[in-house]
């Protein structure tokens, strides 16, 4: 992106000081989002209008530990972000955070029963994994399975509904999954979502494959981009177009991740080593102003905030418990501090 405009993120300083933030994208609770659309700058562009070509590069703050999402050492927001390129989801998150199905990997993803809860999953005919396997319901079972929290063995990140599956069995045939709570769960368009990305089966059928089979570098992916480099001793990572993706073809032709920390990031984008990044304070966001070739973009974050209590008998006295939530305005209990679209992100090109 050597002659394109640098881009630059920033949060609100607000979102700083909250107890318990993240900025991933989640299914919408229903909270209030009168904001979304008055605040936005996002200089949104139709894809089909962009030039073809080009090199996005971006930071890391770490090389990852581990590429499974899923795993506690790989699940980070950077590691996340990185692979959304590479990997299924069932559903696309809008700037208004309406859930949409994302029909490069399935046909239709529907809740079939109310009770027991049944959703059932129609994968695209099309979706193949890149090492050549059909993505079919077999995939979704392993990972329900290792994510469950039933084999202790698999190092999970989060249960993310898993626990409350009773089963996954075949559809109409094998590119249908049919899931079967035996626990309702209201937030399970998020399960396959957001952070929660489809890896095969070979990846998460065993403990061992879960754990270390991605220790090194990814393991098989789908998506419009591959992992097509990992050099550890330069600290780089490089996306590059899939060339047996079905969908849409990316515009660009490959994504550059570098590692650099928090202080170089700023002056590596105004070197214009780098093409977008991320800033944490007023400070940084002055100087980000006052640099020739940096424009600020600003958009609503789907980001939620929250406080947690250990409400055990000892820890707060009734009266201190009582006076605490009666401060925050609320004395029944645990409620919404911020609306989950009330914190908006500052994004820039």
């Amino acid at each position: 992106m050597t002659n394109r405009t640098r881009v630059i993120l920033a949060l609100l300083i607000a979102a700083l000081m909250v107890a318990g933030c993240s900025a991933a994208p989640v299914t919408p609770s229903g909270a209030p989002n009168g904001a979304v659309g008055t605040t936005s700058d996002i200089n949104p562009q139709n894809p089909a209008t962009l030039r073809d070509g080009g090199n996005l590069r971006l930071a890391l703050s770490d090389f990852p530990p581990n590429f499974n999402t899923l795993h506690i050492d790989g699940n980070s927001a950077e590691v996340s972000a990185m692979l959304k390129a590479t990997l299924p989801r069932a559903f696309v998150i809008g700037p208004d955070g309406s859930t949409t199905v994302d029909t490069n990997y399935f046909t239709s993803v529907e809740l079939t029963q109310t009770d027991p809860q049944v959703i059932t999953y129609t994968i695209n005919p099309k979706a193949f994994w890149s090492d050549g396997t059909p993505i079919t319901w077999r995939d979704i079972a392993s990972q329900i399975h290792a994510t469950s929290g039933a084999d202790k063995n698999f190092a999970i990140a989060s249960l993310n509904g898993s626990d409350r599956v009773a089963s996954v069995t075949r559809g109409a045939d094998d590119r249908q999954a049919v899931v079967t709570f035996a626990k309702h769960y209201a937030e399970w368009r998020g399960m396959f979502a957001g952070n929660g990305m489809l890896l095969p089966a070979s990846m998460t059928a065993t403990p061992e494959a879960f754990n270390t089979g991605q220790l090194n570098a990814p393991g098989p992916s789908a998506g419009p981009f591959i992992v097509s480099s990992l050099d550890r001793s330069t600290q780089r990572i490089v996306l590059t177009r899939n060339p047996k993706w079905w969908g849409q073809r990316p515009r660009l032709d490959s994504i550059t991740y570098l590692v650099l920390d928090d202080a170089a990031r700023l002056p590596a984008l105004q070197n214009a080593t780098i093409d977008a990044t991320g800033i944490g304070s007023l400070d940084q966001l002055t100087i980000a102003e006052r640099t020739k070739g940096i424009s600020i973009r600003r958009a609503p974050a789907p980001s939620w905030s929250h406080f947690t209590i250990n409400g055990a008998p000892g820890r707060f006295s009734p009266i201190r418990r009582y006076g605490w939530r009666s401060a925050r305005g609320s004395t029944a209990g645990p409620s919404p501090r911020w609306p989950s679209t009330a914190s908006p992100a500052i994004r820039a090109r």
